[in-house]
């Protein structure tokens, strides 16, 4: 069930049942928002027949009835080869058929996915032809799809844009069957549950299919983010009456979000194609070098996640789309390429839709993007909602291609108002959001404080509160026009916005911006000096420290940890674990207490702590360069392991200190963040015992350099 590629496919014929007999297609009105064309407000201007015609010539291209099995089912070949369907292909076909009313398309595709549901009532990923199942077990993003889909179809019945299924499809069940099968056997609950989770998790984390077994392949559990569609969740939640367990989902899935974009050396604020949840990169076998990248999973996250913001507007949406789309904004609609490390640098000269549509959804959904200066951002905003969209129509070549043309079909849709919140729209209809508020002021600042106040918005139902924005941060709500922020820093300047919200979820424009400098600070006394350092603990590459707290005339803040002159970090509490050091070496420690006016404390007394050594000396890693040639080399690496006790199962890492980049490897599964390698093998892997008193094991990569090849001089073992 992992598969090497992952796939989209939204299928239909033009002709629905709701076509008139002369003059085309109904379209929406606003006594029918249930009928395509639905062209609901957006920021940019567009010609509807480019979205129709995108879908018309894509599905001409890739729907069947051959070898689906008659009776009206339909199946869309392609995505792992042109002779073969994919649940992905189906999920997309039926979500696209309920979109451009094609209930004959959107029956065909339901019977023939029927026949091939698992026995947790979800679709087998891949099957061939005429019909074998060649890949078992269900894909979690073809099968949320598939779900939207038929809330769509289902909502269309209720409010009479649809007639009942020819084929007695009952679209409600069948809506609320797959949403409840995917939180059943698709989120990885606390303990044991389910089968494919982990049993000592959080909870919440979404699985990437009903049948892995993270217990045994990923214990550090394994998210896909560009599966992760927040904004289909609330729908589902509410559609189901369940909406607090998939707000949960959202929560647990944005914070994963979150901590891969704080890893170390990643200024883009992209994500890898695969996270533990931890939010560090997981290494999957058929994606060994780039499961740490932006690439063929990954960029999907930028839709899916902008989905969330036009629907529902939350803030974490608009904070990780102003994130995203500030990147590719600073890259430039019209360089974008394909794979992205981390760091911002672009990994090929490729350029196609499918990465250009993903970032052209995050520009279009940024509400207030800030320049980003990382790699192939270059610092300056270059990227309109306009252009980005412009640049997704030009690729017209794209349309019949399965993978590109999907994408370009689905960035269309969505950016020109073409992908409507049916759900909503259902339910009383109050889709018009507040004014903006106005006369944002600040009658009063302290040296740590800013006082805010505006003039109230207005709402033909009722404003409900306000959302107010430091920068692009969420720095609180109010449900008056007042609101106070704390804990700033004296003397410094910053801009504000204010967004309002009413109950349905519509949340106004932003209103202009406030630029305002906090005052001076009157506290000049420091805290005292922090005493009692100590490290409790050690490993091979961490050194955990506490001290006794120190004390302020107003307040204690938090703590500046240097390593010799370097600062390792900070801390709000007299706690502190600094991470990534090196075997077996002595380091020295000093804390800064500091307050809220920025007064600091002189240094506490050095501490000097020795990480402890690598295995205890019981392992030798011998590296060798094999060949070298111009700004390319082979290595050849064996670990011995002299204990007496067979290690079961095995991680090396270790870090190049002249920018080499290891490209592929053999008898090992290798990535590289940064500088840094990790190349493991599991225990049940034929390479993945190292038995003991001198048992050995070896494998091998290629790599480039740019001139120098210092061989890495420290190895950290498991």
């Amino acid at each position: 069930m992992q598969r090497l590629l992952r796939i989209l496919l939204f299928v239909s014929l033009i002709v629905t049942s709701c076509s008139l007999a002369v003059g085309g297609p109904v379209q929406a009105t606003p006594s029918n928002p249930y009928l395509y064309p639905y062209n609901q407000p957006t920021s940019v201007t567009f010609n509807v027949n480019d979205v129709t015609q995108a879908w018309t010539s894509w599905k001409g291209a890739l729907v069947t009835a051959n070898n689906a099995g008659g009776g009206g089912r339909l199946r869309v070949m392609g995505g792992v080869d042109s002779s073969s369907t994919v649940s992905e292909g189906q999920g997309y076909g039926i979500l696209f058929a309920s979109i451009f009313d094609d209930q004959t398309t959107l029956d065909g595709l339901w019977l023939f996915t029927r026949d091939y549901l698992d026995a947790l009532g979800l679709m087998d990923w891949h099957i061939g032809s005429p019909g074998q199942v060649i890949g078992s077990g269900a894909a979690t993003d073809g099968d949320e799809d598939m779900a939207l889909g038929m809330v769509n179809a289902c909502v269309k019945v209720r409010k009479g844009a649809w007639s009942a299924s020819p084929h007695g499809l009952d679209y409600c069940a069948i809506a609320t069957n797959l949403i409840n099968a995917i939180y059943t056997h698709e989120i990885d609950k606390p303990g044991s549950q389910p089968l494919a989770g982990l049993p000592n998790n959080a909870g919440d984390e979404l699985l990437p299919g009903d049948m892995w077994n993270l217990a045994r392949d990923y214990p550090e559990g394994i998210v896909n983010l560009s599966y992760f569609a927040p904004g289909y969740y609330t729908v589902f939640g509410k559609f189901t009456n369940n909406l607090s367990v998939w707000q949960a989902v959202n929560a647990r899935n944005y914070a994963i979000t979150n901590l891969a974009q704080g890893k170390a050396g990643n200024c883009s604020k992209l994500v890898p194609n695969w996270n533990q949840y931890d939010g560090d990169v997981q290494v999957v076998s058929w994606q060994p070098q780039n499961s740490g990248w932006w690439s063929w999973d990954a960029a999907r996250f930028a839709w899916r996640v902008a989905v969330d913001e036009a629907w529902y507007n939350t803030a974490e949406a608009q904070a990780t789309m102003n994130e995203v789309g500030g990147f590719f904004s600073s890259v430039g609609i019209n360089n974008v390429q394909a794979q992205y490390r981390l760091d911002g640098t672009s990994v090929d000269g490729y350029t196609g839709v499918f990465f250009v549509a993903n970032a052209a959804a995050a520009i279009w959904a940024a509400p207030s993007p800030s320049a980003v200066n990382c790699g192939a951002a270059t610092g300056t905003l270059k990227s309109t909602p306009q252009q980005a969209y412009d640049r997704v129509v030009s690729f017209t070549s794209s349309s019949t291609d399965y993978y590109n043309g999907s994408w370009r079909l689905l960035a269309l849709l969505l950016m020109t108002g073409n992908f409507p919140n049916f759900w909503e729209l259902s339910q009383g209809g109050d889709t018009q959001a507040p004014t903006t508020p106005t006369n944002l002021a600040s009658p009063s600042q302290t040296s740590s404080s800013i006082n805010l106040t505006w003039t109230a918005s207005t709402d033909n139902v009722g404003v409900t509160g306000y959302d107010i924005y430091r920068g692009t941060t969420l720095a609180g709500s109010s449900t008056t026009a007042s609101f106070n922020d704390t804990g700033l820093t004296a003397d410094t300047l910053y801009s504000y916005t204010v967004r309002a919200k009413d109950a349905a979820g519509n949340v106004s424009a932003a209103s202009a911006a406030l630029s305002v400098r906090t005052s001076t600070s009157t506290d000049t006394q420091a805290p005292t000096v922090p005493t009692s350092l100590a490290s409790p603990s050690q490993t091979t590459t961490s050194v955990n420290l506490s001290w006794t707290a120190s004390t302020d005339n107003v307040g204690v803040t938090g703590y500046d940890i240097y390593r010799g002159t370097a600062l390792a970090g900070s801390s709000t509490t007299t706690s502190f674990s600094d991470t990534g050091l090196t075997p077996d070496t002595l380091y020295s420690y000093t804390v800064r207490a500091k307050d809220a006016a920025g007064n600091v404390s002189a240094a506490s007394a050095a501490l000097s702590v020795r990480t402890k050594a690598s295995g205890g000396g019981s392992c030798a890693v011998d590296y060798t360069i094999a060949n070298q040639w111009n700004n390319g080399f082979q290595a050849n690496i064996k670990i011995t392991n002299n204990a007496a006790a067979a290690i079961q199962g095995w991680t090396l890492t270790w870090a190049y200190a002249n920018g080499q980049q290891v490209t592929s490897a053999w008898n090992s599964t290798c990535s590289q963040i940064g500088s840094t390698v990790t190349c493991s093998v599991p225990a049940n892997h034929w390479n993945g015992t190292i038995g003991a008193n001198g048992g050995s094991v070896s494998f091998g990569f290629q790599g480039t350099h740019t001139g120098v090849n210092t061989n890495p001089t420290v190895f950290v073992l498991n």
